[in-house]
């Protein structure tokens, strides 16, 4: 199992590094060979909150809906872990990016010399990311305690998807604000 967190790691970090045409990011779908050696979970996440819209909660659990399905060798609930923490991983990269270009943008906003009464965009960004951050932690451990008489693989398991499900969410509401 940790030759496959170790395989996802790679697969993130060679979709950070490396540029992908756009017509490789549509491309990027179970079915298609190059979705995995491309890291496709990033872009196909990313491809699906802009096609979504509105609706863009439903790309989440796509990436471990995908990951699932895939053969494995593991336990279930190990391969559920697995799935959910690799899907964790693609929305914590998008999320990671678009609060960099939002950080961006907002420190722009408060240099403009004719913002001279509201400096504090980047301030205000920055407060509202670390009291998501203090929520999702929060909510983590609530969501531990109340699993605690459970078995501890499918509280694992389940810790993963929420966690996915927390990091998405926060990465398409910060996109999606003006």
């Amino acid at each position: 199992m940790y030759k496959r967190i170790a395989t996802v790691s790679m697969l993130v970090t060679a979709a950070l590094l490396a540029s992908t045409p756009p017509s490789a990011a549509q491309e990027a779908v179970p079915g298609n060979p190059a979705y995995q050696e491309m890291g496709g979970d990033v872009p196909a996440l990313k491809d699906c909150v802009e096609n979504e819209g509105r609706n863009a909660g439903s790309c989440i659990g796509r990436v471990s809906g995908y990951c699932t399905a895939e053969p494995s060798q593991d336990e279930p609930l190990e391969t559920l872990k697995f799935c959910w923490a690799r899907e964790q991983l693609a929305w914590d990269h998008l999320l990671n990016a678009e609060y960099a270009e939002r950080v961006a943008e907002a420190k722009e906003q408060d240099a403009a010399p004719d913002n001279e009464s509201e400096r504090e965009s980047f301030a205000s960004l920055r407060d509202a990311q670390r009291a998501w951050i203090g929520f999702r932690d929060a909510e983590l451990r609530r969501f531990w305690m109340k699993r605690a008489p459970y078995s501890a693989k499918w509280r694992d398991a389940d810790s993963e998807k929420l966690k996915a499900q927390l990091t998405a969410t926060r990465y398409i509401d910060l996109h999606q604000t003006d």
